[in-house]
């Protein structure tokens, strides 16, 4: 198994990483502060910031069209490495990430809620949820009256 990123890889890493010099940069440096909560309008005004450059709103997909997940990792590590708050914020700054929606719908996710008891159908996640609270709730009064 080989490792090392191909032509093609390496030549997309080298354009992420220098759009991320020369775009992000900036804005982290600069414009915003990471190290404090941004506001949807911030968000939105770094979105619209970065429209206008394909690398970051266009995802990197397979001959079939699914997402390429060696790009999309190229992709992460190297916006990572001007602030981690870019990956964190990718899905509204960039391209879709990941397609949660899809992730939920997908077979192994069926398994896991036919596995729950309880009531039929999607109510058993909830039911198993609900009944997990109360007992955690029993055990928790059970410990304060110990102390008591």
């Amino acid at each position: 198994m080989d490792l090392c990123y191909d032509e093609d890889q390496q030549a997309y890493r080298e354009a992420v990483r220098q759009f991320a010099d020369e775009v992000l940069a900036p804005i982290a440096r600069t414009k915003y502060d990471f190290t404090q909560a941004l506001t949807r309008k911030e968000v939105q005004a770094i979105a619209a910031e970065l429209e206008r450059h394909e690398i970051g709103t266009v995802a990197p997909l397979t001959a079939a069209g699914q997402p390429d997940l060696i790009y999309l990792g190229i992709f992460i590590e190297e916006i990572s490495r001007i602030d981690v708050a870019f990956a964190a914020l990718a899905n509204a700054l960039f391209f879709q990430v990941w397609d949660l929606a899809a992730l939920l719908r997908s077979e192994r996710q069926k398994q896991l809620r036919d596995a729950y008891p309880g009531p039929a159908g999607r109510g058993r996640l909830a039911a198993g949820r609900a009944q997990a609270l109360d007992v955690a709730r029993r055990r928790c009064g059970r410990h304060r009256g110990r102390g008591a």
